[in-house]
Order: structure tokens, then C-alpha cells, then sequence
């Protein structure tokens, strides 16, 4: 489908690769080699997410968002993907909920 970047490997194994621009309904990622992959497990199984570019990885704390959310995330916040906010630095962040985004590709 449209979501579906194609197939990649990595150390032997076959990963289904989904572009996450478009799988949380925001423009699709570049079409170009340009891009990362973002490693997703689910249910013992590995999948791959292309995204533009990865900031930052780090555990920090994540609150709960109330009340509506903007345009671009409003889809993902009524699907249930929405685990709360944060702020990485001065950069604010929306949490989502990975193995709840597979299970809506994935049926």
C-alpha cells in the first residue's frame, strides 16, 4: 500500500519498511536514499520506519496531553496513538504509542 516504503535488510534480516509520514497521515517522507530508518519490535518481530531524520534518542518523561491537540496530529491523537508531550531541550515532542501504530498496519 502507499504506507509501505518496500523491503530492507539488515544483518540477514528481511524488514517491511512503512513511511512514517505517511502512516501518521503528514506528508510523505522524501522518495529519494536520503533518509533513516527507525528500528520498531512488535510481537517478537522487527519492522523499520523511514523518517526524515532522527533528533535525539533518550528516556525522558512524557505527560499526558488533554484536551484537543492541532490539526497536523488530530488523526493520530483520536486513533489512540498519542502517549502525551514532552520537551527534548527548548523542543517540544509528541509521544506515540509504537506497538498500537503496527497493529493498525499490520491487520
Amino acid at each position: 500500500g502507499p504506507v509501505v516504503r518496500g523491503p530492507a535488510g539488515l544483518r540477514g534480516r528481511m524488514l517491511t519498511v512503512f513511511d512514517l509520514g505517511a502512516v501518521l497521515g503528514a506528508a510523505a517522507g522524501r522518495r529519494d536514499s536520503d533518509y533513516r530508518l527507525l528500528l520498531i519490535e512488535h510481537d517478537e518481530r522487527l519492522f523499520a520506519g523511514a523518517v526524515d531524520e532522527v533528533v535525539a534518542v533518550a528516556r525522558t518523561n512524557v505527560e499526558p496531553i488533554a484536551g484537543t491537540v492541532g490539526a497536523p496530529l488530530e488523526k493520530v491523537h483520536e486513533a489512540g496513538l498519542v502517549i502525551g508531550a514532552g520537551e527534548w531541550g527548548a523542543d517540544p515532542f509528541v509521544a506515540l504509542d509504537s506497538d498500537r501504530l503496527l497493529e493498525g498496519l499490520l491487520v
